[in-house]
């Protein structure tokens, strides 16, 4: 029987806790779920560590209670704002053709983590992963593990946090009884289980929108070529329907999940919202333009992004979009595709739990962590 694993994702609104396991045929079996809401963060601060680490409490706790088992060993997922994510090339000859192995990547790893030390500052290792391989024949492929060759190149990716966020956390988590923990960069996670094997093989653009975060990854085979961040989501948008229309946050978010933005609306066409006191009617029309103000702005930010990545995606190349910041508003895909010029492709979690687009993120840490249990860590990245 699998093991069953702990996960824990550290969200822009909620901490978010799980048990789970293997599935049949490579699926996720979710033992348990909790969630507790918390602060947030942004610009790459938590506004408040004292606020995360009650709900990391509340959360674990919750799930020991019900299981009557610690956590022992738990894999946390680190957001994109608080990711650094590098990237390096290095180089192998042999005096005659070597079957690549495990060790081999790990020596190509550490050569090429060597090459970039001096520009690394404060910051510390969690995940490395393959980009691409070349032999001396000039093949490229994204595994080269079980390949023989003379010379092998390799193009390897690695993400990296601040070392006093790490401190900070691994406070934070001993505190609440969580000493064996494995970092895990989320968006790194995400591409890894939301982007199919063939789809990874090019060059994919992965966009999350959260409730107060959205990031930007530069895809390729295993790992991440360049990764943007910035503090903008769905959360915004349910802010914006508040503060114009002037009702409360709540009914807000209530407004935000009946809008509909590919039927369009009259000047007299209303949304009724029932605030539990009373039914709002609320103009259509208004509450559409402000949904597709904040959606610009987030397209705005995501073209920035894509812009500045070291590679010219075409204009016809389609984006894939995660998260529930704009995948929670009907007709929010089209638009924001509208927005940027480019075809997007909606990505989501296959799993039993409810609410997708919420739980994509936690769902991949938690694929994440099984290819790494399975193989006991012994996997080079």
């Amino acid at each position: 029987m699998q093991r069953v694993i702990n996960v824990i994702d550290i969200g822009s609104r909620n901490i978010c806790a799980l048990i789970g396991r293997k599935g049949i045929n490579n699926s996720l079996n979710v033992k348990i779920f909790t969630s507790e809401q918390y602060d947030g963060y942004s610009n790459g601060e938590f506004f408040c560590l004292s606020n995360l680490k009650m709900a990391i409490s509340e959360a674990v706790n919750r799930i020991e209670t019900t299981t009557k088992r610690p956590f022992i060993r738990s894999f946390v997922g680190i957001p994109a704002e608080f990711c650094v994510i590098k990237s390096a090339t290095a180089q192998l000859t042999f005096d005659r053709p070597k079957l690549i192995t495990d060790s081999v990547i790990s020596e190509l790893c550490d050569i090429a983590l060597g090459s970039i030390q001096h520009t690394l500052n404060n910051l510390t290792l969690i995940n490395r992963a393959p980009i691409s391989f070349v032999t001396e024949a000039g093949k490229k492929v994204t595994s080269a593990k079980g390949l023989r060759a003379r010379v092998i190149s390799a193009h390897l990716s690695f993400a990296f946090i601040k070392k006093d966020l790490k401190a900070d956390l691994t406070k934070i988590l001993k505190a609440v009884g969580l000493i064996d923990v494995d970092f895990v960069c989320t968006p790194l996670a995400q591409a890894m289980y939301l982007l199919n094997p063939e789809i990874r093989k090019a060059d994919n653009i992965l966009i999350d929108v959260g409730y107060i975060s959205t990031s930007v990854a530069w895809t390729s085979g295993e790992g991440i070529c360049q990764l943007f961040a910035f503090s903008l989501g769905g959360g915004h948008i349910s802010g914006d329907l508040c503060e114009c229309l002037k009702i409360r946050y709540r009914d807000a978010e209530t407004l935000k999940s009946s809008i509909i933005l590919s039927v369009d609306k009259s000047e007299s066409d209303v949304y009724n919202i029932d605030s539990g006191i009373k039914t709002l009617p609320i103009s259509a029309k208004a509450a559409h333009d402000i949904c597709k103000a904040r959606i610009e702005d987030i397209a705005k930010n995501v073209s920035i992004a894509i812009n500045s990545f070291n590679k010219n995606f075409p204009k016809t190349q389609e984006v894939f979009l995660a998260g529930e910041g704009i995948l929670s508003v009907t007709g929010g895909k089209d638009y924001l595709s509208k927005c940027l010029g480019r075809p997007v492709i909606a990505v989501t979690a296959s799993s039993p739990m409810p609410g997708e687009t919420k739980h994509s993120s936690i769902l991949s840490i938690l694929n994440f962590a099984i290819i790494v249990s399975e193989l006991d860590k012994k996997r080079w990245w």
